[in-house]
């Protein structure tokens, strides 16, 4: 019997890339493999898409270490995402030209033509709640995978792989799931479909500051961390996606919250 080929979630962070590869076998998924490679220098998250050589370099020496079978889901920077609402149209128009009404005034709200933006949106609480990046980033990320002989199979913001984890990892009674690195905040709600985004640290530097945002006391939070400091002193529950894997073999990260969204993206926990 021939098992499936690997699953690999790949992240792409300001300091580097992360990714781990999974396998289905009869009892369960398995960890195959999991890298770290860190650019040279931490780069913006302009840089990546204006300069893209970093990232080249990391995964052109990445791509000869898998295997032909696998299948490939990317994380897109959340820094490099905005998200607006706006109003619906008339219910009665057809698909396109709500589509067209949905791209046009996303354009409009980002002061850029049409023709630039990429977009998705989920309709919430009477309005429609609009995903964008501009094409141009998507363009160069997909160019820089194509280079090195990979395509993936989903591209997902960061924020919406995190709203996508299943119930089980993490716990009861979540109100939302926050993930901390070093320059922002990724957060989603446990309760609203859809509802998902980042805040920049220097906005909100600590994460009492993201509960009086969101709304929500610490301890009806699930978090989990890709920075190297300890976990923050409020109350908070773990949000932990590693017990989903059946085997687990070392020698395994010392730091396993850094994987949330790479480990989510090989799971499948992607709606891109």
């Amino acid at each position: 019997m021939m098992f499936p080929g690997w699953q690999i979630g790949l992240d792409i962070q300001m300091e580097g890339v992360r990714a781990i590869a999974v396998q289905w076998h009869r009892q369960g998924w398995q960890l195959r493999h999991w890298w770290h490679f860190p650019f040279f220098s931490p780069v913006s998250g302009d840089d990546i898409f204006s300069q893209p050589d970093a990232l080249f370099k990391v995964l052109d020496g990445w791509r000869k270490q898998l295997p032909n079978r696998h299948s490939l889901r990317v994380s897109f920077p959340a820094q490099r995402t905005s998200q607006r609402k706006i109003s619906p149209p008339d219910s009665d128009i057809c698909e396109k030209v709500r589509e067209d009404y949905i791209a046009y005034t996303a354009a409009q709200q980002l002061q850029v033509p049409v023709s630039q933006i990429c977009w998705d949106y989920l309709e919430q609480g009477g309005a429609l709640n609009v995903s964008t990046a501009r094409q141009h980033d998507m363009d160069t990320l997909l160019a820089c995978l194509k280079s090195v002989q990979l395509v993936p199979n989903a591209v997902t913001p960061c924020d919406k792989v995190l709203q996508a984890l299943p119930e089980t990892c993490y716990p009861p009674g979540c109100d939302y799931l926050v993930h901390e690195e070093p320059d922002y905040w990724l957060w989603a709600s446990c309760r609203t479909a859809g509802y998902s985004g980042w805040q920049n640290k220097q906005q909100i530097p600590c994460l009492s500051g993201l509960c009086d945002y969101l709304g929500s006391p610490a301890e009806n939070m699930a978090f989990s961390s890709g920075c190297i400091e300890d976990r923050p002193a409020l109350t908070v529950q773990s949000l932990d996606v590693w017990p989903l894997l059946i085997r687990q073999y070392p020698p395994l990260p010392q730091q396993k919250g850094r994987y949330t969204i790479a480990l989510g993206l090989a799971l499948g926990c992607s709606r891109g």
